[in-house]
């Protein structure tokens, strides 16, 4: 295709290419009455009639995705056929820009990757969106380094304008989209809506692959074996959020003294969760808690109780959590796993 530079679609002059693709070309545009900066999107699709009607219908429902590590649409056309998006403009470019393949990234960047991008994917799902091309190329890097989820929907939006385009066109398009989910159905507006969502979800879990090889932890689990399998259940809707808990129960090592191993990680892990179910609080429970509260207050880390969906009304806690403020499974508001998330991440959830 050819460079663009110097034209102008709708209210913004393209100033320079960023990048280019199978089935659009990013350029850094300026808007020519405010001078502000923002990135043009401009597809490889030439619409008529209502396929540029679908466009702007599927680009409208995409552009209320509003959440601070997902790139905003802030406008949308079609010029002369050609569609195209204005979005914010992340001036640090892209992952893979920043690490090509076979990079090593520095851990603590992989973690808060991870946690940007799980959060973004989380948000998406609970308004029933699904990205399908979840990589680097589209993890873009903001003007504080932050993180930025791109190309919402936009997998499935190209999909549905190629059944209407040549079939070299056609081509271009689905050799980057990703395969339909089995799962998916779709709205009156086109828009993919999920039932079970997997492929983010399986997309998050690579990138937690990393954690797990480096035995890197967000949160210890504290837990009673009479409640494993509700903990369990909690624990894997953390690591969707790109959450890495440690369970004392379970993730140590065979042949090695338990209570070494669980010191080890009470030095490195830096928040801790006690899990209260209906059996309460054993008296040997509470003494092991209260040993490892101690060096996790002593620390200034985060001690959160968590009183499962079948605890009882009044539960007998330890004296030594009182002074906690506590997350309740056994209400729906405030919801449970957001403040979970917000005690063990800091970052509070919005609304």
């Amino acid at each position: 295709m050819a460079d663009r530079s110097g034209e102008h679609f709708g209210n913004y002059r393209l100033v320079r290419l960023l990048g280019q693709g199978g089935f659009a070309e990013v350029y850094l545009g300026q808007h020519l009455r405010l001078n502000l900066q923002s990135a043009i999107k401009v597809l490889h699709a030439h619409l008529t009639g209502q396929e540029a009607e679908h466009f702007q219908q599927e680009a409208q429902t995409i552009a209320k995705l509003m959440y601070p590590a997902i790139v905003r649409i802030l406008d949308y056309d079609v010029q002369e056929g050609v569609p195209f998006l204005v979005m914010d403009y992340a001036p640090g470019g892209s992952l893979r820009q920043r690490y090509p393949k076979s990079s090593i990234v520095p851990l603590p960047e992989v973690l808060s990757s991870v946690k940007q991008v799980a959060a973004a994917l989380h948000y998406a799902h609970e308004r029933k969106f699904i990205h399908r091309d979840v990589k680097p190329e589209n993890m873009l890097v903001g003007c504080h380094e932050e993180i930025l989820l791109s190309d919402f929907g936009l997998a499935d939006m190209l999909e549905k304008i190629a059944t209407r385009l040549d079939e070299v066109q056609k081509a271009k398009v689905t050799s980057v989209s990703a395969p339909p989910s089995p799962t998916a159905t779709h709205t009156s507006s086109g828009v993919t809506q999920i039932s079970e969502i997997t492929s983010d979800t399986q997309a998050a879990a690579a990138q937690l692959q990393q954690k797990v090889q480096n035995e890197t932890y967000d949160d210890y689990i504290c837990y009673d074996e009479a409640d494993e399998a509700e903990v369990f259940k909690i624990g894997e809707q953390l690591k969707t959020n790109g959450i890495l808990p440690w369970f004392d129960n379970m993730d140590v090592k065979p042949g090695t003294p338990t209570r070494q191993q669980q010191e080890q990680q009470i030095e490195k892990i830096p928040s801790a969760a006690i899990f209260v179910g209906k059996h309460a609080v054993a008296k040997w429970q509470a003494l092991q808690m209260y040993s490892f509260l101690e060096q996790f207050v002593e620390r200034g880390r985060p001690v959160i109780p968590v009183l499962l969906a079948d605890t009882p009304q009044k539960p007998k806690l330890p004296v030594f959590l009182a002074n906690f403020d506590l997350v309740d499974f056994r209400r729906q508001v405030p919801e449970p796993m957001g403040r979970l998330i917000w005690g063990i991440t800091g970052k509070r959830p919005s609304s």
